[in-house]
């Protein structure tokens, strides 16, 4: 099961897209694209708190066992799930993060068993700075992950598509 968190610039339809061609088969839970305050910045936390607290609700209501669920973020989405990995690793298998905007905070628990596709953007400065906190936090925590460098974007592309078919392939082979 994947659970698809666009950016705000993505097209939501195009990530979901996106998100059935990585995982022909796969059920896909689609949420809104994070809010935001009146400076650009994401509400994420938030967002990612409420978001666990649903998916833990809907397990409970429907006595439903969890089964792998991988949560793919782009941009502010991947800011958006990297709080969820932060906080509520357990309501999560895997992650695919392309592109976050914001560093990470550290994750309140271990995790280990967590695997990550990280796609971040070449170059110097802020981003790269952003990139390396974010691979350290994970790996630090316990996660294994994978992280590549890839061309600055602000939608998806097909090399992302391309990683994160191979990614999944890897996981559940």
């Amino acid at each position: 099961m994947l659970l698809a968190i666009p950016g705000r610039a993505a097209s939501p339809f195009g990530f979901l897209d996106f998100c059935r061609s990585v995982s022909v088969g796969s059920g896909i839970l689609a949420v809104s694209t994070p809010q935001f305050t009146g400076n650009g910045k994401t509400l994420s936390r938030d967002f990612a708190d409420g978001l666990a607290l649903a998916i833990r609700n809907a397990l409970h209501a429907h006595k439903l066992t969890l089964v792998p669920l991988i949560v793919v973020g782009h941009a502010e989405g991947a800011d958006a799930a990297l709080d969820l990995i932060a906080c509520h690793a357990d309501a999560i298998s895997a992650a695919i993060i392309i592109n976050p905007t914001h560093i990470m905070r550290s994750p309140a628990a271990n995790l280990a068993g967590v695997d990550v596709l990280l796609t971040t953007p070449k170059g110097a400065g802020s981003a790269n700075e952003t990139a390396l906190q974010i691979e350290k936090c994970l790996v630090e925590a316990g996660a294994r992950v994978i992280c590549e460098r890839v061309p600055r974007s602000r939608v998806i592309r097909k090399r992302d598509e391309l990683m994160a078919r191979i990614f999944l392939s890897a996981l559940f082979r």
